[in-house]
């Protein structure tokens, strides 16, 4: 199922693609795509999530811009502000459209740093699990970073998953995230997995596939996302 939204900041609507579960769903989670946009990885990741009873939703975020830019392009395009407004629209949208309650957040690598953002500026998900998502220190297009929005106080709860051999994502990144989430209380999970690389879970890529710790984040990840809202 796709369907669009109408959001601004997008130069044309933003397509929202829906994967369903075999049976009733039991929550609804916003995954936002990594840097190559909705790909073999997106659907890998998607369908873990509906093998547990999620309806995923996927926004196309490189809706309207050019055709065949590189990935950095395209990232470099994405600005914060217009970002959270999709996501306000989504988690209202979604509520009203599935009547499963508020979404959880899941993101890799850009889509990592989606995530976190999501939670941190106060969107309306419910909690979010944001897998190595770089470049949380600055703003894109925006004087606040996603760190900068975090210690303001965005109170959802977060889990962080990055591998300790990620040149990308780095242990001050974290570091950085740990003190802002602990200066408001919001409740923030930081877990590192062993001699894993950046994109750690894209088999695609057999030089940074790392088999062990992609289950273990998987694992961990569907179940910070299942936990119910009251044990935020």
């Amino acid at each position: 199922m796709t369907y669009t939204l109408a959001a601004d900041g997008w130069d044309v609507p933003v397509p929202i693609h829906v994967r369903a579960p075999g049976g009733p769903a039991a929550q609804v989670v916003l995954m936002f795509h990594h840097r190559t946009g909705l790909d073999a990885f997106t659907e890998d990741a998607a369908a873990r999530l509906t093998a547990t009873g999620a309806l995923v939703v996927i926004p196309e975020l490189f809706a309207g811009m050019p055709a065949g830019l590189e990935p950095d392009e395209y990232k470099s395009r994405l600005h914060d502000d217009p970002v959270i407004d999709l996501t306000r629209m989504l988690v209202a949208d979604t509520g009203t459209r599935f009547g499963l309650g508020r979404p959880a957040a899941i993101g890799f690598c850009l889509g990592g740093r989606l995530a976190l953002l999501a939670a941190a500026a106060d969107t309306g998900v419910r909690r979010a699990s944001c897998f190595y998502g770089g470049a949380t220190q600055v703003g894109w297009h925006s004087p606040l970073s996603p760190i900068d929005r975090l210690a303001g106080g965005g109170g959802v709860p977060v889990q962080l998953h990055r591998g300790n051999r990620d040149s990308a994502v780095t242990a001050e990144s974290e570091l950085a995230a740990v003190q802002a989430a602990d200066a408001t209380g919001t409740p923030l999970e930081a877990c590192v997995y062993a001699g894993a690389r950046h994109a750690f879970c894209n088999a695609s890529d057999p030089l940074r596939y790392h088999s062990y710790a992609t289950e273990r984040a998987w694992a961990n990840a569907l179940s910070f996302l299942a936990m119910e809202e009251v044990l935020a």
